[in-house]
């Protein structure tokens, strides 16, 4: 399995557990198919296969690399800052506008922040409290709006990571979701034909800067029968943990 098809399938489980807890579906049992599509068969309490397509949408060109980005500089800073201390520390960077750069560039920005987050070594040593941020922290940086030194048991598993935020109110766009319903009914005939499917269920995922509140998502502009490929669509916003169906 390649990488990125192995980074896909932990991202594809991350957001099928999230569904699955904040859809409250009890007595499913589950696997992840490596011969997808669909990614997933859910088996009901009365034994019904349902296959579970999902797609995640990005509200903007490029959004899925830029995240890519920003995670590739914090390993760059987590890599120079063990060359700085043995201190097993767990950091999340929040940011605020894209970073056009070359990996040696990228690299350069890793050994910025280390040095920074050494220089802080001490408040982190100090630290009582769960966490602490840091507002616009590097001046060389503008683009990072924030960086948490967090000191929780619980938290310090994840190391130094990338956080979204939580960004509220962006509508998702009906072009976005129609593009991303489309691509996947095309596929409908291409699914695991070793299952008998008693339905065919599509979650569409909304992540970073498509994450919205979903009292404000217009399902009354979509006609739903043209999608009949799916007998259910879920929309799942990450940040609220809402599913709408």
């Amino acid at each position: 399995m390649s990488k990125n098809r192995y980074k896909n399938r932990e991202r594809e489980l991350e957001f099928f557990l999230h569904f699955i807890k904040a859809g409250e579906m009890p007595g499913i049992s589950w696997h992840h198919l490596t011969d997808d599509p669909p990614d997933f068969i859910l088996i009901d309490k009365n034994d019904n296969v349902i296959g579970l397509e999902i797609r995640e949408l990005h509200a903007t060109e490029n959004q899925k690399e830029t995240e890519e980005h920003f995670k590739t500089i914090i390993k760059n800073a987590e890599i120079e800052f063990a060359k700085l201390s043995d201190e097993k520390i767990c950091v999340s960077f929040q940011f605020n506008q894209r970073i056009l750069c070359s990996k040696l560039e990228t690299q350069k920005l890793g050994i910025v922040i280390a040095e920074w987050i050494f220089g802080h070594l001490d408040k982190y040593l100090q630290l009582t409290s769960h966490s602490l941020p840091f507002i616009y922290p590097i001046e060389e940086i503008p683009a990072i709006s924030e960086i948490k030194l967090i000191k929780c048991d619980s938290c310090c598993k994840d190391g130094w990571k990338y956080d979204r935020g939580l960004v509220i109110g962006l509508e998702c766009q009906l072009d976005i979701l129609s593009t991303a319903i489309g691509e996947k009914a095309n596929q409908v005939s291409e699914w695991n034909s070793k299952f008998l499917y008693h339905e065919k269920w599509l979650l569409l995922v909304e992540t970073g800067e498509t994450s919205s509140v979903l009292s404000s998502f217009p399902s009354e502009q979509i006609d739903w029968s043209k999608y009949n490929h799916f007998d259910k669509i879920h929309i799942f916003d990450v940040f609220s943990g809402s599913v709408y169906t």
